[in-house]
């Protein structure tokens, strides 16, 4: 992805962040995080995939920016998958956790915590099955 690409994703995800302020038109009296949840939630996949390649990256002592094959459907096919087959899991993994992120803006405070939960379940489950699926 360019510039273009990156900046209007970015512009987009700035946006529903604003639009999506979960504002009642009641003072609020304490700071909320919720608004943030929603980028975060849309991003879950891509930013699990930076911080994984990058620690990766890191503990291997290789440049962070070096080409590799640590890349989240890379180690995929490693575990088994077949190529499409992973592109399939990453497009599941982003679907559940994008349903959670599409009712934000129409759940309360514990609606925005379970979907909170519920993302970092999935990054969690996806994190264990890769580790322990290496392992065998």
């Amino acid at each position: 992805m360019g510039d273009a690409g990156s900046m209007f994703l970015g512009y987009t995800l700035a946006c529903l962040t604003v639009v999506a302020t979960f504002y009642t038109g009641e003072r609020l009296t304490f700071f909320t995080f919720f608004p943030v949840v929603l980028p975060v939630a849309v991003l879950a996949i891509p930013l699990y995939e930076m911080i994984t390649v990058t620690f990766i990256r890191w503990r291997k002592k290789l440049p962070i920016s070096k080409a590799s094959k640590d890349h989240f459907s890379f180690r995929l096919v490693a575990l088994g998958m077949t190529p499409r087959g992973a592109v399939l899991f990453i497009y599941l993994l982003t679907f559940c956790i994008g349903i959670g992120a599409t009712q934000l803006p129409k759940v309360d405070q514990v609606g925005v915590v379970v979907v909170l939960i519920q993302t970092l379940a999935i990054l969690a489950i996806v994190a264990l099955l890769e580790h322990f699926g290496k392992n065998e």
